[in-house]
């Protein structure tokens, strides 16, 4: 016998159903053909003679702790179902040998579906026996021929009632586990890729529009004024310089969109995972960039704002002064003079222009990266993207090693009794 073996969940079944004496199983979950074996022995064998332990929580099986189903089948089966949440190691004894073996969860390793490395070790009789009594303890002696209650074990001491078991199936059926193999996959190409989000916002300042009152709109009379005016007003001059300079932040964006990340629709930006500090440095840079246009901008914006403001009243006060609106006339006694018509004005665009502080403070470059979702991976043009946007990564080599190792249906519970 070697030391190390190779145990899945297929050589697990196979060693307990070739017990004659005893089974003690503990382990964070198991499968179907764990759960067929573990019945066949409790028959055969009786009920003190076969001992499992499991995690037993909701948790364990979204991890891919074995299939929780596996484990309710025994409870109706009447064996006797012991509990250790958060158990992650696995140990099977079966008459007078034991393994000690790793149990990676379904989420990530596909080991304990099929095993194909060695993933178990060998006990020493010793050590088994030494675990067989700390995993069940025999009753103690306290006077000859008779025997007291057994000692406490050391793992599992709490056996799972089939109502606390059937709660952990009902929240799972309410949440069930992703599909394994497709949570592998997305494992698989977060390591590679992730999504990508470049926001600037703040420096569209030729863009900036203000709502006026009607009362302005219909006083406008020089031609330049009224072809910055729909029912609303642009507040820079298009060819202003601090247009031209925040321009150039943008095309400095999109110039970092271009390098670092690569479109992939419908889905949106990625970028490679293994890049990312090289991205998130240039957005650095750029992000600096934006912070001192931001801090120098200020005045020169706040002039272009006031030239703006002078070239609205300039435009709408020989209209007013014409004829003053209603608004205007019931806050004066008699006919308007210049001086009120303008300071009324001015009290109008108060309450329409935004303050100089406002429009710099919202000036900043964001970055958002997000990882590839279950939902985004069942998209069946997703990976064939991925592979298009990045032509010189091997995606094939784990694509090929999670193949070998995909995880498989659970076969049915019929055939597989003794």
């Amino acid at each position: 016998m070697s030391t190390f073996e190779t145990i899945d969940d297929a050589g697990l079944a196979l060693r307990i159903r070739d017990a004659r004496e005893r089974v003690l199983l503990c382990a964070p979950g198991f499968g179907d053909p764990v759960s067929a074996a573990l019945i066949d022995a409790h028959g055969r064998l009786g009920r003190a003679r076969v001992v499992v332990i499991v995690d037993g929580t909701a948790q364990a099986a979204r991890l891919g702790y074995g299939h929780f189903d596996a484990v309710g089948q025994l409870s109706q089966a009447g064996v006797a179902i012991r509990v250790e949440p958060g158990l992650r190691l696995g140990t099977l004894i079966v008459d007078g040998q034991g393994w000690c073996f790793a149990t990676p969860p379904l989420l990530v390793d596909a080991t304990m579906e099929k095993a194909v490395a060695p993933n178990a070790m060998c006990l020493m009789p010793a050590q088994v026996e030494a675990l067989a009594r700390a995993i069940s303890p025999p009753a103690q002696p306290f006077k000859e021929g008779q025997f007291g209650p057994a000692a406490q074990p050391e793992i599992g001491a709490v056996t799972a009632k089939p109502e606390a078991l059937a709660s952990v199936q009902a929240a799972l059926q309410a949440d069930p586990p992703q599909q394994f193999d497709i949570a592998r996959k997305v494992n698989v190409f977060n390591a590679f890729v992730e999504f990508v989000e470049l926001s600037l916002v703040g420096t569209e300042l030729t863009r900036l529009r203000v709502a006026l009152p009607r009362d302005l709109l219909l006083a406008v009379s020089d031609r330049d004024t009224r072809e910055r005016l729909t029912t609303s007003f642009q507040l820079i001059d298009p060819g202003a310089t601090i247009g031209r300079e925040a321009k150039e932040i943008r095309q400095a964006v999109d110039k970092l969109r271009k390098v670092h990340t690569r479109v992939l629709n419908p889905y949106g930006s990625i970028t490679l995972r293994s890049n990312r500090q090289r991205l998130e440095a240039a957005v650095a840079a750029v992000q600096v960039q934006v912070a001192a246009f931001a801090g120098t901008v200020k005045n020169r914006l706040q002039k272009e704002i006031d030239h703006s403001r002078k070239q609205l009243v300039q435009s709408v006060l020989p209209g007013l002064k014409a004829k003053p609106p209603e608004a205007l006339l019931a806050g004066v006694v008699g006919k308007p003079t210049v001086e009120q018509i303008t300071r009324w004005i001015d009290r109008q665009l108060d309450q329409a222009f935004p303050k100089v502080d406002d429009i710099v403070s919202e000036m900043r470059l964001v970055l958002t990266i997000k990882a590839v979702t279950f939902e985004m991976l069942k998209e069946p043009k997703f990976q064939a993207g991925v592979r298009e946007a990045y032509p010189d990564v091997d995606f094939d080599k784990p694509f090929s090693e999670f193949t070998a190792a995909r995880s498989t249906l659970q076969p049915s519970l019929e055939g597989l009794g003794r």
